[in-house]
């Protein structure tokens, strides 16, 4: 194939939000490597509530797709009948008594001088005019593809869907997505049709598709029916089986990554490797249905396939942080109605058991331990503290039936036990 050379790309480098929602104050999340480069992982932990999904957003309205609807689930309308905001410097509402402030620096792979947008957009109560007007030069060399909770797959023929919008999922849980089994299907009658492009990308598909980012499946292929009927099994531990047999998280994994690929494949057509190429890719929740055991190697399986793309991206899962060979990790702490970003200096958390990363990075300090446990544990310290036998042993035995039949605890426990002296022997 020949090879195309589009545009250089770019990248987020940093994001500032000032009064945006949670976020008081001007805040600033460093989206690079500390190097001057950009950073190709991201990962936002917090709790629910804590802005996570509001920042995603944040970044997507630089999308020139964006439109008023995603606008307004950024910065909430005001009772002005003139407004004019500016992105990047400020957002000036006549008459409003909250200013708003989004600032959005760039960066592009040879990590150049960053550059900030700025974006002016102007409303009134009867309609919105153009969000911004992002330079030229910029706006060709965005590629960002947005993916919410909700990653629906259409139901229907991805060609019937307006599919345009590449970060729609991220503000609407109505959204779908290209119907993922409609794309395979078509891609492999093309191919069997001698079409090389098909063939060539069927082949990239597969690639992926068995590289293990989605456990046990090791293969795909066309059936079709004795009444002509086209569908794709796909090859599992457990024989073959049809996409909508899979499970959950298998669908809503191969519903974004399917979206994802066509997208690359159509913006790189000429391309030897479009999922080489770049492109920024934000994701909500991206353990959304995944197995622990799938969480841990979510990452890895991504940036092989992905090595150019800058994936921004939420998450609950303290094992999606621990596998991360390098990680540019954002914490969101809540603190009243206040929620502050913090970012710790370490990148990578691969030595850090799941329990210190709950405690020091999540904030769950004692509470990795069930209320039960806990109350048996206090009730045993106190025990021990007033010489207590009975109450001592008492919160032993409960203790002794719900720990773990090889923890470690057993043995400090029986150890302190042994240091009272029943009351029956005094």
């Amino acid at each position: 194939m020949n090879q195309h050379n589009p545009p250089p790309p770019v990248y987020f480098a940093s994001l500032t939000v000032d009064n945006v929602k949670c976020f008081k104050g001007k805040q600033t999340i460093d989206l690079s490597d500390g190097n001057g480069k950009p950073a190709l992982w991201t990962v936002i932990l917090g709790n629910n509530n804590t802005g996570k999904t509001t920042l995603l957003r944040c970044l997507a309205h630089l999308n020139p797709t964006v439109t008023s609807k995603i606008y307004h689930a950024i910065f909430p309308k005001s009772s002005d009948s003139k407004a004019t905001n500016r992105i990047d410097t400020q957002f000036d509402r006549i008459d409003a008594p909250l200013e708003y402030s989004v600032s959005i620096q760039l960066l592009t792979e040879e990590a150049l001088e960053p550059w900030t947008i700025q974006v002016k957009r102007k409303t009134d109560d009867r309609r919105v005019a153009n969000f911004g007007i992002i330079p030229d030069q910029v706006e060709e060399r965005l590629v960002i593809y947005g993916y919410g909770t909700a990653r629906r797959m259409a139901p229907y023929s991805f060609s019937e869907t307006n599919n345009q919008d590449t970060i729609a999922t991220l503000f609407s849980e109505e959204a779908i997505l290209i119907n993922a089994e409609e794309w395979l299907l078509q891609t492999y009658l093309a191919a069997k049709n001698d079409s090389k492009k098909a063939e060539w990308r069927l082949e990239k598909i597969k690639k992926l598709l068995t590289s293990g980012i989605l456990p046990d499946v090791k293969d795909f292929e066309l059936h079709t029916t004795e009444q002509l009927d086209n569908y794709v099994l796909f090859q599992t531990d457990y024989g073959k089986v049809r996409l909508t047999e899979l499970g959950y998280g298998y669908q809503t994994c191969l519903a974004w990554l399917a979206d994802l690929m066509k997208r690359q494949f159509d913006r790189y057509p000429d391309s030897e490797n479009p999922l080489a190429e770049p492109a920024i890719v934000l994701v909500d929740e991206l353990d959304l249905h995944l197995h622990p055991e799938w969480q841990r190697q979510i990452i890895q399986f991504l940036t092989r396939q992905f090595p150019r793309t800058q994936f921004i991206v939420t998450s609950h899962s303290p094992l999606v942080v621990q596998s991360a060979d390098q990680v540019n990790l954002v914490l969101l702490e809540k603190v009243g109605d206040q929620v502050t970003i913090r970012q710790p200096q370490m990148t990578t958390y691969k030595g850090w058991t799941v329990e210190e990363i709950l405690d020091e990075l999540m904030g769950l300090d004692e509470r990795t331990q069930s209320d039960t446990y806990l109350g048996f544990i206090k009730q045993f310290d106190e025990a021990l503290d007033e010489d207590n036998y009975a109450q001592a042993k008492q919160a032993y035995d409960e203790l002794d039936k719900i720990l773990h039949p090889r923890s470690s605890q057993r043995k400090l426990l029986r150890l302190q036990m042994s240091s009272l002296i029943p009351e029956d022997t005094l």
